[in-house]
């Protein structure tokens, strides 16, 4: 799968150059953000199917999931990620 090998390539380059400090924007955060909810959101189903979760307690999950990354990198980082929404 193509994502599948852009996530490998992305994340072997992170590996191999860790040492170095890498200058990530808002914007770099914001998509990897993205990438991670997608990925999170995806397995919650796969646990909500083989859990037979139901949809009301699983959009209860992913709600509460994204209230406390938002915290999580709010706290870390002092990035409050609706700000970068807001901003062009």
């Amino acid at each position: 799968m193509i994502v599948s090998t852009i996530l490998n390539t992305t994340s072997n380059y992170c590996l191999l150059t860790a040492e170095q400090r890498k200058q990530y924007t808002n914007d770099d955060m914001y998509n990897a953000t993205i990438i991670m909810m997608d990925v999170l959101t995806n397995k919650m189903f796969d646990l909500m199917q083989n859990e037979n979760i139901d949809l009301i307690t699983c959009n209860a999950m992913a709600e509460q999931c994204g209230k406390e990354l938002r915290q999580f990198i709010k706290t870390y980082t002092n990035i409050d990620m609706q700000d970068i929404c807001k901003t062009p």
